[in-house]
């Protein structure tokens, strides 16, 4: 049975053949490529708790690859994939294609395909998984061999068990709780990633039409927004506490960072259904969004809540409230925030102080000042450009 959201094993394998042929016929060579790769020798088809399918692509055919993916019926949805690693490990700032069915979104089991660009050099194959820097011997990539999977005899990396032994380990054995991001034997020890030149990440069209600054009316706004959050939380018995940006203005200044669009929050992990099911409070100034992740990164399925004001949501406009849930998962917290894996000892979150602010008592992690050290080290002097997703130490994840 396929997890929660996650599509069955016959419309992974029609997506594969209609993604496959159609590259095929574009004479474009491609293989089968991680979770279903694992899947089509470990078991003959697709893995129930891996949500699309997975191809490889040689980098020498990027060119008409892109080519044919502008080429693509109505039927098909492409989005491009961009380099999220900070680091110029590869090419192009292009490593990976997205190809969706327009007509599955409507279905209750939408089907992915991504195919991932692998560029040749030195005798090793490099991509970029999202924020990942990986790498692997050239030589399962220049020859291919051949696998099954659910009827269809598909290209693979050749010497293919050899090349799993080198991804997943004891790839035989079944796992839950298999990290890619953490445990992916094609990730670089870090002192090869650290002698990468960074790369400054290409802006692309922004998903909001506008963001605003905590200043003037939107200061208050967002203070009013952020106050109405607080009382529906301490009402209900919902612990919560100051987090990220918006934690760190008020110890450090005193109010909200003037050039910050957001506020931030914190909830345990095991109270975001039950805040999700609060919406109705936050009516109808406000609206409450959840998102909500399929990731083994977290035990719960609820990665954080959005506080929005209805005019903000249909302006487009990057003004709300995050309220991120963290999961503790041993003697650490989880969360997923800005689309990276972080963690932190659970001592930061087990016990919650106190500070005025504006002439309310509002929850913040114990000793504050050693936990903005350890997040942001040198906090006492202001910096404007801080990249979350590559620049805070409770990433969990490598290759980047």
């Amino acid at each position: 049975m396929s997890g929660p959201g996650t599509p069955g094993a016959p419309s992974k394998s029609r997506w594969l053949e209609r993604v496959t042929r159609s590259l095929s016929r574009a004479g474009i060579p491609h293989w089968l490529e991680s979770g279903t790769l694992l899947g089509a020798v470990r078991e003959g088809t697709h893995l129930a708790s891996h949500p699309r399918v997975d191809l490889g692509i040689d980098a020498t055919h990027l060119e008409a690859l892109l080519a044919w993916s502008k080429d693509l019926g109505r039927r098909f949805r492409v989005n491009r994939v961009f380099n999220r690693s900070g680091r110029r490990w590869v090419d192009s700032e292009v490593v990976g294609l997205e190809i969706g069915d327009v007509l599955g979104r409507l279905r209750a089991d939408p089907v992915e395909a991504y195919l991932c660009i692998k560029f040749p050099r030195d005798g090793r194959h490099h991509w970029v998984s999202f924020r990942n820097c990986k790498w692997a011997d050239s030589r399962h990539f220049e020859t291919l061999s051949e696998v099954e999977i659910d009827g269809l005899r598909l290209p693979a990396p050749s010497d293919t068990e050899r090349y799993l032994s080198f991804r997943y380990g004891d790839w035989k054995r079944r796992r839950d709780d298999w990290i890619a991001e953490i445990e992916d034997g094609a990730i670089p020890d870090d002192d090869v990633i650290r002698a990468v030149p960074a790369y400054e990440r290409p802006k692309h069209k922004p998903r909001v039409r506008s963001k605003v600054t905590l200043e003037g009316a939107r200061l208050e706004q967002m203070v009013g927004m952020l106050f109405h959050t607080l009382d529906v939380l301490e009402r209900h018995d919902i612990p919560y506490w100051l987090e990220d940006g918006t934690l760190l203005g008020i110890v450090r200044d005193g109010d909200l960072i003037p050039w910050d669009h957001d506020a931030d929050l914190s909830i345990p992990g095991e109270y975001a259904e039950r805040v999700a099911k609060l919406r109705a409070r936050w009516l109808p100034r406000y609206v409450l969004a959840a998102k909500r992740t399929t990731h083994r990164w977290l035990p719960g399925g609820l990665s954080s809540l959005e506080v929005h004001r209805p005019i903000d949501l249909l302006r487009r406009v990057n003004f709300h409230i995050d309220l991120l849930a963290k999961y503790r998962v041993g003697d650490r917290y989880r969360w997923i925030d800005s689309k990276a894996l972080k963690h932190g000892d659970h001592k930061w979150y087990d016990r919650i102080e106190t500070i005025e602010w504006r002439g309310r008592k509002v929850r913040i992690p114990a000793d504050p000042e050693d936990y903005l050290e350890m997040r942001y080290p040198g906090w006492r002097t202001p910096v404007k450009e801080i990249d979350t997703s590559l620049q805070d130490p409770t990433i969990a994840e490598r290759g980047f």
